[in-house]
């Protein structure tokens, strides 16, 4: 993981990946921000890692190079809508070990269309401070297999009214809303992960 951050950290000087520049801070933000999608997954689900899982709007590769290193029996799908971010995510994931993701330069939208085979092929779906919950619940929807999982990760108090359209988001595309989950991270403020089951 610090070896991916390190690489990360090295092309960031050329290209903007994250605006965390300090190496202690990134490790927090970045690393520790990440890892906390583990004890959330396996609170819910009783196992310790899915088979598959796809990152949507990975950026620099968070959370999912992070995850694919906590979870080097899982196999990855980290996308994002700029080249220039997953060529980055590739060469630091080469550079650190990390064999098992593999990255798709699409839109959320684009992905069932464009990958026909990632339909309803992931137990877990994770998007991390990407966008609104509710348009990224209907977009990682048809890409979930039935009983598995989407979280969306935000910070200590997502807003009602993104609360509201998540859910009416979760009826219309048929997952269920689990409770939030809460993750204290050392330096950051309180995290919430927000739950969805495929229905």
């Amino acid at each position: 993981m610090l070896a991916y951050l390190d690489r990360i950290l090295a092309i960031n000087e050329h290209v903007n990946l994250t605006a965390v520049r300090d190496r202690e801070d990134a490790v927090v933000r970045h690393i520790l921000d990440s890892l906390t999608v583990l004890p959330a997954w396996r609170d819910l689900t009783g196992r310790d890692a899915p088979d598959h899982f796809v990152d949507l709007g990975t950026g620099g590769g968070f959370p999912g190079a992070i995850l694919a290193a906590a979870w080097p029996r899982s196999r990855g799908l980290l996308v994002d809508g700029t080249a220039k971010k997953l060529r980055a995510v590739e060469e630091a994931a080469y550079v650190a070990g990390i064999a098992n993701v593999e990255v798709l330069h699409a839109r959320g939208h684009e992905v069932p269309r464009r990958r026909p085979d990632c339909r309803e092929a992931f137990g877990l779906g994770i998007a991390r401070a990407v966008g609104p919950t509710g348009g990224l619940v209907r977009e990682i929807a048809p890409l979930i297999l039935r009983g598995g999982l989407f979280f969306a990760m935000k910070g200590p108090s997502p807003d009602p009214s993104e609360l509201r359209d998540a859910a009416l988001a979760a009826g219309e595309t048929g997952f269920g809303v689990l409770p939030p989950q809460r993750a204290r991270v050392p330096g950051l403020e309180e995290r919430t992960i927000l739950p969805f089951r495929r229905n």
